[in-house]
């Protein structure tokens, strides 16, 4: 359940950041957005060494149309930490 519902999760917020960047780029074209979610970020929490955040890189590629038919090829590439989130809680 847990493997679907984390890809079901990453397919929506591709499609959301390819909605966004059809609205506010309309000069890229063919846009392809890949997510890649790692726990590679140790911290530490008093004495015990904890994972605490996820690092989330976001590539967008495409085809840049200046509307005078140059075309280009365009990447953009953004890294970010965030914090995990519960989804159950036993009190």
């Amino acid at each position: 359940f847990d493997e679907f519902y984390n890809e079901s999760i990453k397919r929506k917020c591709e499609e959301s950041i390819r909605k966004s960047l059809q609205a506010y780029a309309p000069e890229l074209k063919d846009v392809q957005i890949s997510m890649n979610i790692d726990d590679a970020v140790a911290g530490k929490q008093g004495r015990r060494k904890v994972f605490s955040r996820h690092m989330v890189t976001i590539v967008a590629e495409g085809v840049f149309d200046d509307g005078f038919g140059t075309m280009s090829s365009y990447k953009k590439e953004v890294s970010f930490l965030v914090e995990p989130t519960s989804r159950k809680c036993i009190i």
